[in-house]
C-alpha cells in the first residue's frame, strides 16, 4: 500500500518561479513610467533658454531634434 501523506516530488508540476502574473503588470508600469519621464524631460528641455543649454553643452538644434520625437521613442 502506498503512503499518501508523502508529498509528490517526481510528477508534480510546480509553477515556474521566474514568471508570475505581476511580471507583465510590472513591465507595463515600468514602460509607462519611462514614457512619462521621457515626455517630461523633453518638455523641460523645450522650455530652457539657449544660453542655459550652451552651459550644459547642448545645442538648440539638438534640443529641437529631441523635442520633436514622440515620447515612446528613445
Amino acid at each position: 500500500m502506498q503512503d499518501v501523506t508523502k508529498p509528490c516530488l517526481a510528477n508534480c508540476r510546480r509553477p515556474d518561479p521566474s514568471w508570475s502574473f505581476t511580471s507583465p503588470l510590472r513591465t507595463f508600469w515600468d514602460v509607462l513610467g519611462k514614457w512619462y519621464a521621457r515626455g517630461m524631460e523633453r518638455r523641460y528641455l523645450a522650455e530652457m533658454e539657449c544660453y542655459l543649454l550652451d552651459d550644459a553643452g547642448i545645442s538648440c538644434d539638438e534640443v529641437r531634434k529631441e523635442v520633436s520625437k514622440p515620447f515612446w521613442r528613445p
